[in-house]
This record gives structure tokens, C-alpha cells and sequence, in this order.
């Protein structure tokens, strides 16, 4: 059998777990069906499995799927579960993917470096309380994955929106996700994902929105209110975000996507900043690509409107 091209078939219950897991298997699951060492040798030597890392055995020669490849890190650095941006990728998020595949493992496990593997040790990690089993895979559960891949974001304004980006695409609720923030203990971000978690509760869910909050912080402005109502032509909008200024008035920053270059769109624009203009509000359209590679433009752009509002309520 140890060379044999047809050892699909001729151990039983091989086949099965192949197929269950793409192909990928441990040392330990191929010993508990009759295959040894020395068969998994001469299978290697025949060119027709590959050996990943001390522990790993890939059932063919061929490229490894992406499922494969959280095969490949769970069994590696098992008792594991996939974890932050991999979770959630599991789990069906979009636009959030990352090529490495991150788990999480408890604090003081030994793992082998592998590439494209990156391994999390954590203190409060329990495989029996944090982790589930979700389409054949060992993951954590949603809350989790969503917090500890938004507060291991450099930025913490990114993080904020892949938050919001997890309520609005109904990976989980926003009530879930406060319990778990309540007892994640300290972690990076905490106090501004509290912050933003309370604006993705009334209804804030854009990552232009959510950058705007930090912009306007460094640039020395109060907190924004999010989603004002106003009349425009009888029709009832929503202003995106608008700031007090010091001399009274109220700076309106409208944040436009793609969809605001339709003709019909850049109209009811226009249409909505006239309303603005006359309760007493100043409108300034931005576009999320000024929000994330202009920033520090902005900022300071938005200093000079603070000093010059401030210079009019002294004079």
C-alpha cells in the first residue's frame, strides 16, 4: 500500500477525509487510518503528496485552494482557530481579505514559522468558549473575529470601519458586538471603537463617515452629528456629517461616492446643499478618495475654516 497510486480507495475512510478537507491532512488523522511514516514517505518519493511544515500532509502535487490553506495553518499550528481578517473572510466578508492567514492560538503555544502563516498568541483565548465549528472549519466566533481584527488595524479610524463594514453587511449586530467589546478587556482602539460602535447604532455605516470623525478630531473640531434630516424640494434627505464652528455656523461635509457622478445625483446634490445653505449651514462635499490619501490636507484645510470661524465670534 505504501506506494500504491490507488491508496484513495484501498484505505478506508481516506478518501472521505480528503474530500472533507481539500486534500489536506494531518500525521496524526492519516495514523489513525493505518498510514505510517514510512507511507507517507514513498508517496512524497512517487511525487504524488507533499509534506507542509512537521505535521501537514497535502494528498496531491497541484495548487492548494484557499480553504485548503486554512486547512494547512489549523492543522499546523493546531489547537488553533482561524481569527480577525481570515475569520471574517470565512465567514463571508467581502473587501476585507488579507493574503496571510491568521489563528489564534493560547498563550504559550509553540508554532513552527510557516509562510503566508501568521500566528497569534493570546492570554484570554479559550478554544472551548471562543471557538466554533462553521462550515467544517474551527474559527472564532463573529463578535470576536470582527474586534480583534478591528483593534489590530494600525489606524484606528480603519478599524472603526470594518466594524461598521461587519454590521452592514449583517455579519453580526451591533448588540453582540458591544457585549463582546465589554468584556475584551484592554485593547487597542477601545475607547474609539466604543465611540464608533455608538454612531454604527444610529445608522452611520459609511467609511467615509467614520475617517470624517477622525479628521475632524485632529483638526481640532467637536464631535460631528451624523445623518441630520432636511427638506430638499419637499423630499426629506439626510445631511452625512455636520460640525459646530465656533462662530455659530455649522460646517456640512457631504462625503460623495461614485454614484454622485450620475447627472441625476450631482442635481439632487445640488439641490441639498442649497437647502443647507438656507438653514444656516455650509456645505463642502468631499470624496472618499480626498478622505484617505489627502488627509493631512484636509486637516489643515479644516484648521484654517476653525481659525477663521473663531476669529469671526471674536471680532
Amino acid at each position: 500500500m505504501s506506494g500504491s497510486r490507488r491508496v484513495l480507495d484501498l484505505v478506508p475512510g481516506l478518501r472521505e477525509l480528503a474530500l472533507a478537507q481539500q486534500q489536506v491532512v494531518s500525521r496524526l488523522q492519516l495514523r489513525e487510518l493505518g498510514i505510517g511514516s514510512d507511507d507517507v514517505a514513498a508517496q512524497v518519493r512517487a511525487q504524488r503528496w507533499r509534506t507542509i511544515g512537521h505535521a501537514v500532509v497535502v494528498l496531491h502535487r497541484g495548487g492548494i485552494s484557499r480553504e485548503g490553506q486554512f486547512w494547512v495553518a489549523l492543522l499546523h499550528a493546531g489547537p488553533a482557530a482561524l481569527v480577525a481578517w481570515t475569520a471574517l473572510e470565512w465567514y463571508g466578508m467581502q473587501r476585507w481579505e488579507r493574503r496571510d492567514v491568521h489563528v489564534i492560538v493560547a498563550r504559550g503555544t509553540s508554532v513552527t514559522p510557516l509562510p503566508g502563516l501568521v500566528v497569534h498568541e493570546s492570554r484570554r483565548f479559550r478554544m472551548e468558549r471562543d471557538a466554533v465549528q462553521w462550515r467544517g472549519l474551527t474559527t472564532v466566533r463573529r463578535p470576536r473575529a470582527v474586534l480583534d481584527a478591528a483593534s489590530w488595524e494600525k489606524r484606528p479610524d480603519t478599524g472603526a470601519a470594518l466594524l461598521a463594514a461587519a454590521v452592514q453587511q449583517r455579519l453580526v449586530g451591533v448588540d453582540r458586538l458591544a457585549a463582546e467589546l465589554a468584556t475584551a478587556g484592554q485593547i487597542r482602539h477601545a475607547r474609539l471603537l466604543r465611540e464608533h460602535l455608538v454612531a454604527v447604532s444610529r445608522g452611520t455605516d459609511s467609511l467615509g463617515e467614520i475617517r470624517i470623525a477622525s479628521i475632524l478630531r485632529d483638526a481640532g473640531l467637536p464631535s460631528p452629528r451624523r445623518q441630520t434630516p432636511i427638506r430638499v424640494a419637499g423630499v426629506r434627505r439626510r445631511m452625512d456629517v455636520e460640525v459646530d464652528l465656533p462662530d455659530g455656523s455649522v460646517l456640512v461635509l457631504e462625503i460623495d461616492g461614485v454614484d454622485h457622478d450620475d447627472l441625476r445625483a450631482r442635481a439632487t446634490d445640488t439641490l441639498k446643499d442649497l437647502a443647507a445653505v438656507t438653514t444656516a449651514r455650509l456645505p463642502v462635499r468631499v470624496t472618499p478618495w480626498m478622505v484617505r490619501h489627502r488627509r493631512d490636507q484636509l486637516v489643515a484645510a479644516l484648521r484654517g475654516v476653525r481659525d477663521a470661524a473663531a476669529a469671526r465670534a471674536e471680532g
